[in-house]
């Protein structure tokens, strides 16, 4: 063995489980001759006359045998041959074999280390140990790659970092509705009239529509009210529902305890349409209002699909998270799934040992 061939790296190195590595192409532990380092494979065929169909593959296990040469010299013979056998106590044992196209591992167990005498040896006669080691090789040869991926920018828009199943919203046109319930009207609070007649209605076989009217002269503050636990103090919400009919929204129109940031948008017409309300909460459980004024003209309209949410921009209906039941996917959690946003995986920063595995 010439380890010169390898620009003076050992071409073979053998490591213990404690982590120790000794030599095999060192003047104290000449090894030579190696055999076994390829594959060997067992075939089975199906014979029809002379033709042989191959019907199965299997690689036998490999071992490798190796001839060493104990100690620079007769006197270090003895010893280095101790040395070695300590050394293979700890298994399982791993062989390094460097080349000029890298270093490759192998993970194996000790088959056998013979002990002869010096001179006695029928592998050669000289005046040092020459002994026969085998290990039985325990997988195929592999090396070791490290990847770095780099940290991820900063996403405002990601709540939790991991992976399993969740709700998709789409961040780009969507946000939880905190409101359950608000397809059909099945509201945890009750709905209740002032000056006004509510009813719920049908508008097709999953929604539900709230019909309001009330005759002209109803005064400033005719239609609905409803009490709540969503709506916290200081906090900005947005609350929009769709809507057609004809009626005037009076100044409590969304919520009855708002700031001066108060924004209304859409208007009430014979066509569908969205009409929203966002603002600052002043109060904490603040009662939703529908209030119309009927001093000019009666009342009489339809809402359906109402929702509220965190933030000052009213985003598209969605059920409530936990009605969404026909949604889950799998993926990272977030405000959306993985495809949406730009850094994958996220996490402040990865590294991993990727295993390259080669029969």
């Amino acid at each position: 063995m010439n380890s010169n061939l390898n620009n003076g790296v050992s071409m073979f190195t053998l490591q213990n489980s404690r982590g120790e590595v000794v030599d095999l192409d060192s003047d104290d532990l000449f090894g030579y001759t190696p055999t076994g380092l390829g594959a060997v494979f067992s075939n089975s065929y199906s014979q029809y006359d002379s033709y042989f169909n191959p019907t199965k593959t299997t690689i036998q296990q490999g071992q490798m045998s190796l001839n060493i040469l104990f100690g620079s010299v007769e006197s270090q013979s003895y010893q280095t041959f101790s040395d070695f056998s300590r050394f293979l106590a700890y298994q399982p044992l791993t062989l390094i074999y460097t080349t000029k196209s890298g270093g490759w591992y192998r993970d194996a167990v000790l088959s056998s280390l013979t002990k002869t005498e010096i001179g006695g040896t029928t592998v050669i006669q000289v005046d040092r140990l020459v002994e026969q080691f085998t290990i039985d090789f325990i997988n195929p040869w592999y090396n070791n790659k490290t990847a770095e991926y780099k940290s991820y920018d900063a996403d405002p828009n990601l709540i939790t970092y991991g992976k399993g199943y969740f709700n998709y919203i789409n961040p780009a046109t969507s946000s939880p509705n905190l409101l359950l319930g608000s397809q059909k009207f099945s509201f945890s609070g009750n709905i209740g009239p002032n000056a006004a007649t509510p009813s719920i209605e049908n508008y097709d076989s999953n929604t539900k529509m709230l019909h309001i009217i009330a005759p002209q002269g109803s005064g400033a503050y005719a239609g609905i009210f409803m009490g709540n636990e969503l709506l916290k103090a200081n906090n900005i919400y947005s609350f929009s529902f769709d809507i057609k009919g004809t009626g005037i929204p009076s100044n409590f129109f969304g919520w009855g305890d708002y700031s001066s940031d108060r924004v209304q948008k859409g208007s009430i017409s014979a066509d569908w349409s969205r009409m929203s309300i966002s603002g600052t909460v002043t109060k904490d459980n603040s009662t939703i209002l529908l209030y119309f004024n009927t001093d000019s003209q009666p009342l009489d309209v339809y809402l359906k699909l109402w929702k509220i949410e965190s933030g000052n921009v009213p985003t598209d209906w969605t059920p409530a998270v936990s009605e969404s039941k026909a949604t889950w996917n799998y993926g990272y959690f977030g405000n959306g799934d993985s495809s949406g946003y730009k850094n994958e995986p996220y996490a402040d920063f990865a590294k991993a040992d990727i295993t390259y595995i080669e029969n």
